[in-house]
């Protein structure tokens, strides 16, 4: 199933760099490359602000964005947020820990990833 965001955003026009605004303006950047490619951007900068949210904002209206910035270029941008998921890479670290060794033993006979258990531990106790 496509899982689709969209959201309008602002171009405003400053000495010949476009200033992209989105999300209400709390997303922000400077693109130097003209219009066209600002608008890709900015759909692109929206997947990565968006590829990992449980709840989707609503989009904003692009008829009251354009009446209350009348300055500004708006445009509405949209991203497939599957497609942009498969394709971020979370960094990884490595962490040593400390395990008792019949614990470690009886994990290892049974084929569990310890890092596996880990994260999914930290995931549930950060949840909490």
């Amino acid at each position: 199933m496509e899982y689709l965001a969209k959201d309008v955003v602002k171009l405003l026009k400053d000495h010949g760099f476009y200033e992209v605004r989105m999300n209400g303006d709390h997303h922000r950047f400077d693109e130097s490359n003209g219009l066209a490619e600002s608008i890709i951007n900015a759909s692109e900068a929206l997947g990565l602000i968006l590829y990992d949210e449980p709840n989707l904002p609503g989009s904003s209206s692009l008829k009251d964005i354009s009446n209350s910035n009348p300055e500004c270029v708006v445009s509405l941008v949209s991203v497939d947020l599957d497609e942009v998921s498969k394709s971020v890479k979370i960094p990884m670290i490595s962490k040593n820990t400390r395990i008792p060794s019949d614990l470690a033993r009886e994990a290892e006979k049974r084929h569990i990833n310890f890092s596996e258990i880990l994260v999914e531990g930290l995931k549930e106790k950060l949840q909490a």
